[in-house]
């Protein structure tokens, strides 16, 4: 099973409507033989962004065709296996298996099949016959990251759009707020350790998703955006303010974001004093606010088998290493804005049977220099819907400045110098915002004839140059000695 998705900030007025609503990444990893009152057939399980979501029988995925060229026509791609007359062998199970991937596959890659209505109700009943489950009123809870708990009343099917109308109708949280909050599946193995596992689509129920995993994992509330300038909106209502300071407290107390000993007294004592706005500012100003961290992974940068923990926010991929290593260099930061593409690989170990997911990006170190990077962890999908949200918010945030241009008077279409400096303040926010953990700025192109060797290290010197910039960091530890991976 392969994903993959380009991107490059030179070009991202091609990647709007590609980038749109592509939340969906389709693996058949397993054929399984099941049975019922008509006798023996074959299931594909079919898993949905790292995670099960149902057990599917070819004749249901060739109805779905069927209606998708119906309403669809020739936006459908062809690609479906045809029906056989006779029984397959393992061999053609096999073939038949890859070939409904690449379909499944396919029909992710076009956000108007995917939003369909026939697409998520598809889904959800395959969820629901797998669960083998009748409808039914129930009670589904809710927690915040601190772990208290609330309930909402819903059907044990219902989508997990509903669940968080549902859910954020009964904390008050206003309506045209609720877009920046989403619903977290999360493991949580003790007192004190959380992992993110994903995010829940509107294509699953959350009831349906929870329901063989109850007692390891819980839905958790959390805060949807990149951008950090979006709460300045959100903390002036009570219930948005409220939610981001418990996330907040939350990842300060699990060192998911880095103080000093004299900043976290601070912190303390705001919280102490329910000073909520004066301790989201504070910690906006801390070491990786904002970002979502990974369990501890392996990486084949800056060497081989390289042990690291992720974290992703501010529109970078930030890695630290741990335990022994070689190399000098312990952190280093990849932007997004310097990623050309990227794609997951999921595949069954023939020897373990455990299921072996990658996350692969083509980066950008210096003018003439591309190099692939892979990351091996099971939250690779993950990885991937966090670089996925960055990126549509760096081309939202494109857009918006294009929109804002079109519509000024036609007197201003050329403002003077100090003008023209202030309405590109806008267009170079995803760029600022960037280096405020890593500053480095390098030029893509030649300056007094060397070469930038860029790549991603904690320096803090900052260099500005004339030529278009390129946000980066440079440690030539990092640049050395690194062997390339064919996937």
């Amino acid at each position: 099973m392969c994903y993959e998705r380009g991107f490059s900030i030179f070009l991202i007025e091609f990647f709007i409507k590609i980038f749109k609503d592509l939340d969906m990444h389709f693996a058949i990893l397993d054929i399984e033989e099941k049975s019922d009152e008509h006798g023996t057939y074959v299931s594909y399980a079919i898993s949905i962004n790292g995670g099960f979501h149902s057990s599917i029988r070819y004749r249901q995925l060739r109805e779905l065709h069927e209606q998708l060229k119906k309403d669809f026509g020739e936006r459908v791609p062809d690609k479906f296996p045809p029906k056989k007359l006779l029984s397959l062998k393992q061999a053609q199970l096999e073939e038949r298996r890859e070939q409904l991937e690449k379909y499944l596959q396919a029909i992710s890659q076009d956000p108007v099949l995917v939003a369909s209505k026939i697409f998520v109700r598809f889904l959800l009943k395959a969820q629901k016959e797998s669960n083998k489950v009748e409808e039914e009123e129930t009670k589904l809870d809710i927690y915040l990251m601190n772990g208290k708990k609330f309930q909402v009343n819903i059907r044990n099917t219902d989508s997990t759009d509903h669940v968080v109308q549902e859910a954020m109708s009964q904390i008050k949280l206003p309506p045209d707020m609720i877009k920046y909050f989403s619903l977290f599946l999360i493991q949580k193995k003790d007192d004190s350790e959380l992992a993110v596992t994903r995010k829940l689509q509107g294509f699953e129920s959350p009831s349906l998703v929870l329901l063989p995993l109850k007692d390891t994992h819980r839905l958790v509330i959390r805060k949807n955006f990149w951008d950090l300038r979006t709460e300045d909106k959100l903390c002036e209502d009570k219930i948005a303010l409220n939610l981001l300071f418990v996330q907040a407290v939350s990842d300060v107390e699990r060192d998911w974001v880095i103080t000093t000993p004299e900043t976290l007294e601070e912190l303390n004592s705001l919280k102490t004093k329910n000073e909520r706005k004066k301790y989201l500012k504070l910690a906006r100003n801390q070491k990786f606010y904002g970002y979502l961290q990974f369990k501890p992974c392996e990486m084949d940068f800056p060497e081989s088998n390289s042990h690291v923990l992720i974290n992703i926010g501010g529109y970078e991929l930030n890695f630290r290493l741990i335990g022994t290593q070689k190399s000098k260099g312990k952190e280093g930061s990849f932007k997004v804005t310097r990623i050309k593409c990227w794609r997951v690989v999921s595949s069954r170990d023939s020897e373990t049977g455990e299921v072996v997911t990658k996350i692969a990006f083509e980066y950008l170190f210096s003018k003439d220099k591309l190099q692939w990077i892979t990351i091996m962890s099971d939250q690779a999908m993950l990885m991937s819907l966090c670089l996925q949200g960055m990126v549509d918010e760096i081309v939202q945030l494109k857009a918006n400045v294009k929109k804002q241009e079109v519509s000024k008077p036609k007197e201003q279409a050329s403002p003077s110098p100090a003008k023209e400096q202030s309405s590109s303040t806008a267009k170079e926010d995803v760029e600022k915002k960037q280096d405020s953990h890593s500053s480095d700025e390098a030029s893509a192109d030649k300056t007094d004839g060397k070469q930038s060797t860029d790549s991603p290290s904690t320096n803090r010197s900052s260099k500005k140059k004339k030529a278009k910039k390129i946000v980066s960091v440079e440690n030539k530890v990092f640049a050395q000695s690194i062997k390339d991976e064919d996937l």
